[in-house]
């Protein structure tokens, strides 16, 4: 009994080292533990998306630009071909008789070559003898009038700021003659528009062509112009300086001649 209480009091002196050893292991082990463990993902920041936009990169507005497409005439479809089979022999058609040789004695001298199509400067040429051909020629002389080398998506463009105008002259085997007058005629008329028309007269216009009166008068900057009232005055401007019957106006018919020079008397 003695032995176990002198034990006991041992064990009772020994407790608090233990509980002070045995707390500083689990100290040690959380400690080790909060070292390793990785970092807990937190939100990424947010991306900052600088403006390189400034003051100076304020863009002027571009000249206004009236184009004249080429038109397409849509033309009757084409027939299909029928299919080719093959001829017996005895209904194949004899080979033709060589042509017969004509003394050179009899043959008739090659044309000259066209001047206005071929040759250094042909296109400004070309250019002149259509705006020489137009009804009133001389309302070309307030403008500049340009005659360049051809395009394939437009044949003229007219610069309203500018008071310039830029043909662009096909060879003859790709442009008639009519049609570089039109489209002349038709630039031309946008400048006399720009350039003498107010805001009444063109009121007054779209009274007498039968035209909504809150119709925009100009349409997008570049492009064709047919349905629009700048359109329609170029157009039927281009019909009296071409003197013809006809025009591509998309909003009103192309006025009969009466018609035409009471609008040549009023508006041009």
């Amino acid at each position: 009994m003695d032995v176990l209480r002198t034990t006991d009091r041992r064990q009772l002196r020994l407790l608090p080292a233990w509980i002070a050893a045995s707390a500083l292991t689990v100290l040690s082990a959380a400690v080790v533990a909060a070292v390793s463990l990785p970092p807990t993902p937190g939100p990424a920041p947010s991306a900052v998306v600088a403006s390189s936009v400034g003051s100076n990169d304020v863009v002027a507005p571009a000249p206004l630009v009236l184009s004249f497409p080429t038109p397409v005439a849509a033309g009757p479809a084409t027939p299909a071909r029928p299919q080719a089979t093959s001829a017996p022999r005895s209904a194949r058609r004899a080979p033709a008789p060589a042509p017969v040789p004509v003394p050179a004695s009899s043959r008739r001298p090659a044309a000259p070559p066209d001047s206005r199509c071929s040759g250094d400067g042909w296109q400004q040429r070309r250019g002149a003898a259509a705006l020489a051909s137009l009804r009133r020629p001389a309302d070309a002389q307030s403008f500049r009038i340009e005659f360049l080398p051809g395009r394939s998506d437009v044949l003229g463009l007219a610069y309203l700021q500018e008071r310039r105008v830029e043909i662009f002259v096909r060879s003859c085997a790709e442009l008639s003659d009519g049609l570089l007058r039109h489209a002349l005629a038709h630039e031309l008329g946008h400048l006399v528009d720009a350039s003498r028309m107010s805001t009444g007269n063109r009121t007054e216009w779209l009274s007498a062509r039968g035209i909504a009166p809150e119709t925009p008068w100009l349409g997008c900057n570049g492009c064709r112009d047919f349905a629009t009232p700048a359109g329609d005055f170029a157009e039927v401007y281009a019909q009296w300086q071409r003197g013809a019957a006809d025009n591509l106006s998309e909003l009103a018919p192309a006025p009969t001649a009466a018609p035409l020079d009471r609008l040549a008397t009023q508006f041009f």
